[in-house]
């Protein structure tokens, strides 16, 4: 009986490593790592053996000694050969972790061995020696990819479209922000007091800007007038949260998506530790691509260098190199501000000649055909 055995350097991130060996489906994997990836790699083997795939950590290697890797690489060979000396061994290698001199060692010792090489992203997989690229094809669960990056899913809630609740939106959107002054400016004013006491039913300012919330119907004033009401479930967070604009946004890319992917909303993590928490443990919008994670934000306010702090958090903590984060803005985003985006790998869909709900389709496939996607 043939011998599977898959030999992987790893790096920062578990995620690629996995997409092989979900593709190779070894009877045994070497992860070789550096002591500073060791963590890593235990978690990588703690979820492989879950999976009743056999796993070992080889965490001794030097990241820039060549030497480290070969001999490493090499002791092994002489091990399966030891082991298995009846049986013929099929040995993969993954050198997409590490660093190039780690896959530069790796290499040699497969190429003298005549094992098939390979190097991986989150589309296709590449054959070292006959440089055949090959469409991994592959579909991770949600969990699983939080899982292989450390983190813990809290909560979350699976779009479900409710036209009832577009409507209220859209109605909030038009009547609301699409005008300026009137019910947008006692909006405006009402906000901080709403982020300080969400909770409260009356609102009112020395100017006499005012809200009132009774039961589902909640209403704006100014010096007594009444400029706009709306009846819905959970209203105040629709128009002081954003949650109208959240709620259109999650339409659009569900619209995009086609029953394609899982969209979520509101979804939530547990942060890593309650000395040391994380800046960001909540991400609007989610969507599971197959095999990479596309993180979107909504923003019905001024958008600010601290959202592309957050959301470049987001991406290092809960993604992986190959995700996407976009930031989608109801207002036009200043040059400066979506120059930092970009230099944080963040694409920005925001008013351009039209409103930004309809460039979300077009800015999603942008955004995925992008050379840093």
């Amino acid at each position: 009986m043939t011998k599977k055995i898959h030999i992987a350097l790893l790096g920062k991130e578990a995620l690629p490593v996995y997409y092989l060996i979900r593709y190779v489906q070894p009877h045994l994997v070497y992860l070789l790592c550096t002591k500073q990836s060791a963590e890593v790699a235990l978690r990588l083997k703690g979820i492989l053996n879950a999976e009743h795939i056999n796993c070992k950590v080889i965490d001794s290697l030097e990241a820039f000694d060549l030497r480290s890797v070969y001999g490493v690489c090499q002791t092994i060979h002489t091990e399966l050969t030891d082991k298995y000396p009846d049986n013929p061994l099929e040995v993969t290698y993954n050198i997409t972790g590490g660093t190039k001199i780690m896959a530069l060692g790796a290499y040699a010792v497969a190429h003298d061995h005549k094992a098939v090489t390979y190097y991986t992203n989150a589309d296709v997989l590449i054959n070292m020696e006959t440089a055949e690229e090959l469409p991994l094809g592959l579909v991770i669960d949600t969990p699983k990819i939080f899982a292989l990056q450390g983190q813990e899913l809290r909560s979350y809630q699976p779009y479900v479209r409710n036209s009832e609740l577009s409507r209220c939106c859209q109605t909030i959107m038009q009547q609301v922000f699409m005008r300026k002054g009137g019910a947008f400016n006692v909006c405006q004013k009402l906000r901080p007091l709403y982020e300080k006491e969400p909770t409260r039913k009356h609102l009112l300012t020395p100017n006499g800007d005012e809200m009132k919330l009774i039961g589902n119907e909640l209403s704006l004033y100014h010096h007594g007038q009444c400029l706009f009401s709306i009846t819905y479930p959970h209203i105040s967070k629709l128009v002081f949260a954003g949650r109208w604009w959240e709620n259109l946004v999650a339409d659009q890319v569900s619209k995009w998506s086609d029953g394609c992917y899982d969209v979520w909303q509101n979804v939530t993590f547990y942060t890593q530790s309650k000395d040391a928490p994380i800046v960001k443990n909540e991400i609007d919008i989610l969507v599971n691509l197959g095999n990479r994670l596309l993180f979107i934000e909504c923003k019905s306010g001024k958008s600010t260098q601290n959202d592309i702090n957050k959301m470049s958090t987001i991406r290092r903590n809960y993604g992986s190199d190959k995700s996407i984060s976009i930031l989608i803005s109801y207002w036009p985003i200043n040059a400066d501000l979506k120059e930092k985006a970009h230099e944080s790998h963040i694409y920005v869909i925001d008013p351009a000649g039209e409103p930004a709900l309809q460039r979300i389709a077009r800015g999603i496939d942008q955004a995925l055909a992008s050379p840093n996607a």
